[in-house]
């Protein structure tokens, strides 16, 4: 059995599209509230940027490394582009709920009557 040849073309895109997909659903199913703030991104927007680049013009590169760097690319973008959004809405909502007074008509009070 050759690693090389027969069996990493197609382990690793599959690999790949696996952690892509790991990627996108915590952006999915972490509460908005412990997202991480947009500067520890740009750290990865580099290393984004150039798997990108390199699965959509790699040239000297084999078809299986252009494929396993877009599977990861695509759900890497989609997920950057949820955190942002969810992190985005949170920060308003917040923003909204603080400026509300304490006795305004939508805000519940907890005491009963």
């Amino acid at each position: 059995m050759n690693w090389s040849g027969e069996i990493w073309p197609y382990v690793w895109p599959v690999a790949a599209l696996i952690g892509g997909l790991g990627l996108l659903w915590s952006a999915i199913a972490t509460p908005a509230g412990r997202l991480p703030g947009p500067k520890t991104y740009w750290v990865y927007l580099g290393l984004l940027v150039m798997w990108t680049g390199d699965a959509a013009v790699g040239e000297a590169r084999p078809l299986f490394e252009r494929a396993g760097k877009g599977a990861v690319a695509a759900p890497a973008w989609i997920a950057l582009a949820v955190v942002l959004v969810r992190r985005r809405h949170h920060r308003l909502r917040s923003a909204a709920a603080a400026e509300q007074p304490e006795d305004a008509p939508g805000r519940s009070t907890g005491a009963t009557t």
